[in-house]
């Protein structure tokens, strides 16, 4: 009785035939597939941003940024947008 709602397709003999399981591998592995789009969208985004600001790169090392300096301004500035696109995706 413990598999009947997701396993609820039973043939003749009662053997287990699939059910509404389907739907949620299904479901799972769609959801999967947008995201690992969405993944790669973000990070193609990123460096077309990254290509964009090389003048301001070149600009800040010349007048004596350190490397962690450039490299942590990026990761905040990445993760500033993720965190702000989950607040503003997040259901209230």
């Amino acid at each position: 009785m413990s598999k009947w709602h997701l396993h609820s397709g039973f043939d003749k003999q009662g053997n287990n035939t699939g059910g509404l399981v389907q739907y949620v591998w299904l479901f799972s592995l769609t959801g999967s597939f947008v995201l690992l789009l969405a993944c790669i969208n973000f990070r193609n985004l990123s460096t077309a941003r990254s290509e964009k600001r090389a003048k301001e790169v070149g600009i800040r090392k010349a007048v004596g940024s350190m490397r962690g300096q450039l490299i942590s301004q990026f990761f905040s500035e990445s993760f500033l947008v993720v965190g702000l696109a989950f607040v503003l995706t997040s259901p209230i």
